[in-house]
């Protein structure tokens, strides 16, 4: 009872392997039956679990709801039960648990619905799920939970069609539930839709254009009527073309270009009067509109999408699709491209896709934890007590260093964990006023008797800032894991430049390496957990950077280029921006 209280638990009860109770701190409990208490701790009495959730249950004597969990016995079969106020859990699981979590991502737009089910039923779902249909009813389900990587189907939800994304929850490697989100397909439709009619009309168009052309040449007599109506005609696709978002560029059938609007002037950095009348591999040199395969292949691409870095040096990623112009004869007299910038789609797409791995861990974060660290503990005394009460008299150099490197090792998993507990279960930033060059300054001042030792010159140029609202230490493991990235980059020596500026309500600190450069594959990756590509790294170091930046409501963007190197830019809102 002592305990009950100073824990402020409700109570504790033991049960033999038997499912027999041994012990109960509840007062006049009604006995159950032993093959109700069975069935209620199977996963622990069969020996199938170390911890088994409960979850939420009545009281028997009609007081407050309790949470209970059941834990395996240490030394001998049996189970140990254990339950808190219900309520606690569920006012905990709305402000920081998984169920905020779900509620938070189901409010994101193109989010139908979030939920985690099991065998029994629905866990934790989003305010707008009633019911669902079981694991055990639906094949997809029962699929999906049989295997490890992520399933989709489409489906219906509330009379709409839905993409469905279904990934196995483990728990003490078995799957025992799934976590499923639905997204709409609405956008995705229109945007297939418009597409479609765009190229569509286009195509219309420039076949209005060619046929009035030749009509022109053939009934001469009708000149004047028939220019104005080519006028109008023009004029209206013109209209059309520039006030069009997506960039559009034509060529005729010898490869000059036609049509350039204004769209495509922005992104490609390219003036329509310098453009028109020039053959299109001279302005476009690398196909980036793909209207040179188009014209050589005399066939028609669709959404296909491609990587482009801007004259300012922004990567984009493009979505083209092309149509070859019929002539009058059957053959091809031109091709017209249609381009749009999917970059925020994309950027979109991974941000969701992380913030799912990070809910999966944040759920799994504790039980790993305490799982792990208990046999490290027990591994770490036991090396401790074999140096101090059982070192032998011969070897005995070789015994110190193998049990030196013992715990050394149990040390560095420790770390690990750490570092893992800091990435799904974050602490709560401690924000204060504080002067960023300063901060840097001093992260400078640890790094540079390394940087002197690998031959790396440091250039650092620091812009006039205002303190901005930060948490120091928090911001510390970000420029440091960022300059030691850049130092073990370049392994040959090199140059490390630190550059910070204020602008556009963000304070800026650029980190730029000469080291060998990132590849396009890897690029989309560095962000990934345990994603690494150094001997010895753990991989969770730009991932913990990139949540502590999130957290502070700024953003951490990479570029990279293969030989020349790399730059990390973090964006940090000043103080008292938005």
């Amino acid at each position: 009872m002592q305990m009950v209280r100073e824990n402020e638990l409700l109570s504790i009860e033991i049960f033999d392997g038997s499912g027999r109770p041994i012990l109960s701190t509840i007062p006049a409990r009604p006995a159950e039956p032993d093959s109700a208490v069975r069935e209620r701790l199977s996963p622990i009495l069969d020996g199938g679990y170390a911890v088994h959730v409960l979850g939420y249950e009545e009281a028997a004597d009609g007081g407050v709801e309790r949470y209970a969990v059941a834990v395996a016995r240490a030394e001998s079969p049996g189970a140990i039960v254990v339950a808190v106020d219900g309520s606690y859990v569920r006012e905990m699981d709305e402000e920081i648990g998984i169920g905020y979590l779900i509620q938070r991502i189901s409010r994101e737009p193109g989010i139908e619905y979030v939920l985690l089910q099991d065998e029994e039923g629905i866990v934790l779902a989003s305010r707008n799920i009633e019911r669902m249909p079981r694991i055990a009813g639906d094949p997809f389900l029962r699929h999906a939970l049989a295997h490890e990587e992520a399933q989709h189907r489409i489906t219906e939800f509330e009379g709409r069609d839905v993409l469905e994304i279904v990934k196995p929850f483990p728990v003490e490697e078995a799957a025992s539930g799934l976590f499923r989100l639905g997204l709409s397909l609405e956008g995705y439709r229109e945007m297939v839709t418009g597409t479609r009619r765009q190229v569509a009309v286009l195509a219309v168009l420039f076949f209005l254009l060619g046929a009035i052309a030749v009509t022109l040449i053939i009934i001469n007599q009708n000149y004047a009527l028939l220019n104005r109506s080519y006028r109008e005609i023009r004029t209206l696709t013109g209209s059309v073309l520039e006030n069009m978002r997506s960039a559009v560029v034509a060529v005729d059938a010898s490869g000059r270009i036609t049509v350039l609007n204004r769209a495509a002037e922005e992104m490609f950095a390219v003036s329509r009067s310098q453009a028109l009348g020039r053959r299109y591999g001279e302005v476009f040199k690398e196909d980036e509109c793909l209207l040179a395969e188009t014209l050589e292949k005399g066939r028609t691409i669709t959404g296909v999408e491609r990587p482009y870095r801007t004259f300012s040096g922004d990567r984009l990623v493009l979505a083209v699709s092309t149509s070859d112009l019929g002539g009058s004869e059957g053959e091809a007299s031109g091709a017209v491209a249609v381009v749009r910038d999917v970059t925020k789609v994309r950027e979109m797409e991974e941000s969701i896709q992380r913030s799912d791995r990070l809910s999966a861990m944040g759920n799994l974060a504790a039980g790993v934890a305490h799982e792990v660290r208990n046999p490290l503990n027990a591994i770490a005394i036991a090396a401790q007590r074999l140096e101090e009460e059982f070192l032998p008299d011969a070897s005995r150099e070789e015994f110190l260093t193998l049990t030196s490197a013992l715990r050394s090792e149990v040390g560095r998993l420790n770390e690990i964990v750490q570092q893992f507990l800091s990435l799904a279960s974050p602490p709560k930033l401690r924000r204060e006023a504080a002067d960023l060059n300063g901060l840097i300054g001093e992260v400078l001042e640890l790094i540079e008797p390394e940087a002197e030792s690998r031959d790396v010159r440091v250039d650092r140029r620091f812009g006039k800032l205002a303190d901005v609202e930060i948490d120091r230490e928090e911001m510390k493991k970000v420029v440091l894991n960022l300059m030691r990235n850049a130092l073990e980059a370049m392994k040959g020596g090199g140059e490390l430049r630190i550059r910070t500026a204020e602008g556009d309500g963000y304070h800026s600190l650029r980190i730029e390496d000469t080291g060998p450069g990132i590849s396009r594959e890897n690029l989309r990756k560095v962000f990934h957990p345990y994603f690494t590509t150094k001997d010895g790294g753990t991989g969770l170091g730009l991932s913990i950077a990139h949540r502590i930046v999130v957290e502070h409501g700024g953003r951490i963007e990479v570029d990279s280029v293969e030989g020349k190197g790399t730059v990390f830019t973090v964006l940090i809102p000043s103080k008292g921006s938005p």
